[in-house]
Order: structure tokens, then C-alpha cells, then sequence
């Protein structure tokens, strides 16, 4: 919410917004731990602390498991456990100086998202700042971080059509040219261009009819189910979605 409203008080104010959807490769499994520890020690953790945290990373092994037979055991040395309470607070702090190296970037667990909005007079300014930007975050990326791919999405939020023909071949991350699209997903959502997100809502509507359909259908396949008792047993896994679509019709 907080950079739609950005990008939107910046249309507002006649400005557009160059947005880069910064792909993370692996993440949070790209972790190493020998840099964590680091970065919790230049943070000021130190003492009982540190030494707590060093030993939920420390001993952690890899295995694997084909047709009964498992393979022996390699050390981990580097993620942090997805799904627990301090995966993603460790990974906070992994990304931390990225944030800092480069104020123009902002993250939410593992989505990072780089944007720079100008005056249309100034797109040139734009690209350059963009671009060194792109230099910074590809360098962090070599400094023992995790890698980010040359496949990060790249678009201009305007309400000009000829806006991202200006910028388009112009923005270079590693050794790649990253091509404007008009639509770019973050955290799951869809932004296009013009910050319409008619395709989007319509997308979740379809897919939450979809469900809703397949419930209709099983419904008498569950014993003693009658169509006025039987939509509320769903699959919990459905909820969300259909929460989702619900919520923006």
C-alpha cells in the first residue's frame, strides 16, 4: 500500500516512476551464515544473544531421501529456516545494509522493489540514477549476498503511453537490458502502467468463481450435504483467495 500510494501521489503531481520488481535468486536459502553473524555483530548484538542465535544455525545438515535410500549428511552453511518466527526477522537483518546502500529500494521479506520517480523533463537524470543503483545492488549481490537475477521486472508507471518507449533499452542491471513491460507483480499483485488494476481484480474474480464452481460440483459427492450446508466446508486452503476476490468485487 505504502508504495502504490507513492507511485500514485506521484501521477498525481505529474511525475512518473521507474520500478524495478528485484528477483532474489533462492533467498532466503542464499543466507550465509558467516555474514549474519557479522552483520548481527556490526548491529550491536554481541554476548548471550549472539551466541544463541549462532547456535540455531549452527549443525544444521542436508540429506536426501530416493526410494528409501538417503544419502549422507552435508552441512548447511547458509539459509535460515523457512516458516519459523526467525527466518524472516534474520533475513531483515541479512538485507539490511542493501536497504541503506541504496534508499531508493524497498523490501518486504523477500520482494525488494527499486523505483525513482521524475519530472518527464528529466528522464534522462532518472535512467542514470536507476542505473547506478542497478551497479550498487549487482555489487552487494557479489559481496557474499545473495544473487539477483537478471530476470527482475522493469516498467514506468505513467499516464503517458510514449513514457516507456523513452526509458525502454536503457536500463542495464549486470550484463542484461531489462525491458519495460506493462504490467509488473509484487508480493502477488499486479501493477500496470497506469496503476489500473481492472485486469488484475478480474483475474482473482475468475479464479475465486473458478472454486466456487468445483465446490458447487463435489457437493454431492459429501455425504448428508445439502447445497445450503455444504459451501462453508471448503479447503482451508481456499480461503484466502477466495477472501481475496470477495473483498475486491
Amino acid at each position: 500500500m505504502s508504495l502504490s500510494q507513492s507511485w500514485s501521489d506521484a501521477l498525481d503531481t505529474g511525475r512518473n516512476t521507474i520500478v524495478i520488481a528485484l528477483d532474489i535468486a533462492g533467498a532466503f536459502d542464499r543466507v550465509w551464515h558467516g555474514g549474519l553473524l557479522s552483520k548481527l555483530t556490526s548491529l550491536g548484538i554481541s554476548g548471550g544473544l549472539h551466541t544463541l542465535l549462532r547456535d540455531y544455525l549452527h549443525g544444521r545438515t542436508l540429506s536426501v531421501v530416493v526410494k528409501g535410500h538417503r544419502s549422507k549428511q552435508y552441512p548447511i552453511k547458509a539459509s535460515v529456516p523457512q516458516g519459523s518466527v526467525l527466518g524472516p526477522i534474520l533475513w531483515n537483518v541479512f538485507i539490511n545494509d542493501l536497504l541503506q546502500l541504496v534508499p531508493g529500494v524497498t523490501a518486504y521479506a523477500d520482494d525488494c522493489t527499486l523505483s525513482v520517480s521524475y519530472k518527464r523533463e528529466e528522464s534522462q537524470a532518472a535512467i542514470a540514477q536507476v542505473n547506478t543503483a542497478l551497479e550498487l545492488i549487482e555489487t552487494w549481490g557479489h559481496d557474499g549476498n545473495p544473487h539477483l537475477q537478471q530476470k527482475s521486472q522493469a516498467m514506468v508507471i505513467s499516464r503517458s503511453t510514449e513514457a516507456s518507449s523513452c526509458i525502454n533499452g536503457k536500463i542495464i542491471f549486470g550484463k542484461s537490458v531489462l525491458q519495460m513491460t506493462n504490467s509488473i507483480s509484487i508480493l502477488g499483485v499486479s501493477f500496470d502502467y497506469c496503476l489500473r488494476f481492472d485486469a488484475y481484480l478480474k483475474e482473482i474474480a475468475k479464479k475465486a468463481s473458478t472454486r466456487v464452481t468445483l465446490l458447487r460440483r463435489i457437493i454431492s459427492l459429501m455425504p448428508g450435504a445439502c447445497k445450503c450446508c455444504a459451501m462453508p466446508k471448503y479447503d482451508p486452503s481456499w480461503n484466502t483467495l477466495l477472501c481475496h476476490g470477495c473483498r475486491h468485487l
